[in-house]
């Protein structure tokens, strides 16, 4: 049998659910959001793995 590789997610389901949420509550911009959270890569671009789902922007 194959093992199966492990996802490591950037992300854990419960802190993106807080962060849309904040997003909705406070009307912030995504990269509002972004800046609060601290989701930029050291070289200054977004990391946008599929925060949020196209299907809600």
């Amino acid at each position: 049998m194959k093992d199966k590789k492990k996802k490591n997610r950037l992300w854990s389901g419960d802190f993106k659910l807080k962060v849309v949420l904040d997003i909705i509550e406070n009307e912030l911009s995504y990269s509002q959001a972004a800046r609060k959270y601290d989701m930029y890569l050291s070289s200054g671009s977004l990391n946008d793995t599929e925060l949020i789902p196209k299907t809600c922007t």
